[in-house]
This record gives C-alpha cells, structure tokens and sequence, in this order.
C-alpha cells in the first residue's frame, strides 16, 4: 500500500505517451505502405524521411523507385502514423515538392517486424 492507503498493485502500468493498447495490455501496432510522387529523389527525401520516422519512433524502410518516387513501409503506434503521414503527404525534405502521397490499407499487427527504420538502396 501506498501513503494514501491504495493498493499500488491496482494502479495502471506506466506506458510511453501516445501508445495505444489493446485490452490485453499490449501495444497496437499499426503498419501500412506509402509512395509519394513530386521531386522526391536528388533531394535527401529519404534521409529526411528516416530522420522524421526515428523522432517518431515509427519503424519501417524507405527506397527509390525506377518510377521517380520514393516507396516504403512504416510501422508504429496510431498517434505517431498518423503524424508521420501528414508529414510525408506535407512536408518531406527541405527542397523536395510532394505531388501527392498514396498509402495502402493499414493493418494492425501483434508485433513490429521491423528492428529499425532504414533506407534501401
């Protein structure tokens, strides 16, 4: 018991801000594929990318496409998917110009199968 006479047992487990979780008390993770069209290559698009989705903690990868795109897959917590979309729909690297971002469905998975987000060659 604590101080005020609670049973600490009972108090929620701490959990990093903006985690989601399921009723088992597991965290949601969210994964889905993107490509954005624009100049996106010649301008660090992908290192930018890599930057933004490591601040976020989103895992996944980024490549070039034979197309002029960039293509990849990204990973986390609904909060941070969401804010790592608007960034690649919005903003990407400082001289890149984004026509417009596609993303698949997103799909909900028991665990990352992503240790890191990386950039393909």
């Amino acid at each position: 018991m604590d101080k005020m006479g609670n049973n600490s047992s009972s108090l929620p487990t701490e959990r990093k801000s903006g985690e989601d979780e399921h009723e088992s008390g597991a965290v949601a993770v969210q994964s889905c594929e993107f490509e954005v069209f624009g100049i996106v290559q010649g301008v660090s698009f992908r290192m930018y990318t890599q930057r933004k989705a490591q601040s976020l903690g989103i895992r996944g990868w980024c490549m070039n496409t034979s197309d002029g795109t960039v293509k990849g897959e990204i990973q986390g917590n609904s909060n941070a998917m969401h804010e790592m979309k608007l960034w690649l729909e919005r903003t990407g690297s400082p001289t890149s110009r984004i026509d417009k971002c596609v993303f698949g469905e997103t799909a909900e998975l028991p665990q990352y199968t992503h240790e890191e987000f990386t950039i393909k060659v």
